[in-house]
């Protein structure tokens, strides 16, 4: 399941999305805050209109970026994901749109409204286990309305807390989080130990093969 990483401000970057769908590529990932694109610059729709003509998933990276230097933070929000939203691209916002500075989230209500008004929208569960991102987890976990369109991920190689399961499932199941090593097993142990609902990658794939099945066969 190729996925590659992808600059859209690349002079050929609509002929490199055609050349990496060519290649198999399923889902093109970007990281607005280090690469110093605001997804929301309105001269990148024609690349939106390339990636929505290629299915191919638009993940991009939301809230704060610890990792990777060049930051502008503010290109983290997930409002800037409208115009993609909009050009018919499925997007997916990493993070559950958690803005990833520990107990403040002000992105739940953008979180919601892009829910509501885009069945393309979706988002990635990939390190709400860590300390600075808990808040959105056990905010989603109340929340079921929302997380048909989570899906799952880890943020590999990071590592996977069971902190926040402490005092809200029981002592097994808390045991079976603690003594689970790989961190693919333990983030979905933390995460339906919480009941976080959520599906895979591949869930949406094929999701989106049958509509394009069906849409051609009519």
């Amino acid at each position: 399941m190729p996925v590659r990483r992808s600059n859209p401000q690349r002079e050929d970057a609509i002929d490199e999305v055609h050349r990496c769908a060519d290649a198999g590529a399923v889902l093109i990932k970007v990281l607005p805050n280090a690469q110093h694109f605001d997804p929301a610059d309105e001269k990148y729709r024609p690349f939106y209109r390339a990636l929505a003509q290629r299915r191919l998933l638009f993940l991009s990276h939301v809230g704060y970026e610890f990792s990777l230097i060049g930051k502008d933070q503010s290109l983290g929000d997930p409002d800037r994901l409208r115009p993609a939203l909009e050009e018919g691209v499925t997007v997916i916002a990493a993070h559950a749109c958690s803005y990833g500075l520990m107990f403040y989230e002000k992105f739940i209500p953008t979180f919601r409204d892009l829910c509501t008004r885009y069945p393309n929208f979706y988002a990635d569960i990939s390190a709400l286990t860590q300390p600075h991102r808990l808040k959105m987890l056990l905010h989603l976990r109340h929340h079921p309305e929302l997380q048909s369109r989570l899906l799952f991920g880890t943020d590999y190689p990071l590592s996977v807390f069971h902190v926040a399961a402490w005092g809200r499932v029981g002592f097994g199941k808390l045991w079976n989080m603690i003594r689970t090593k790989n961190r693919f097993d333990r983030q979905v142990e933390v995460c339906e130990g919480l009941n976080l609902g959520f599906r895979s990658l591949g869930d949406l794939l094929q999701t989106q093969r049958l509509v394009e099945m069906t849409s051609e066969g009519s």
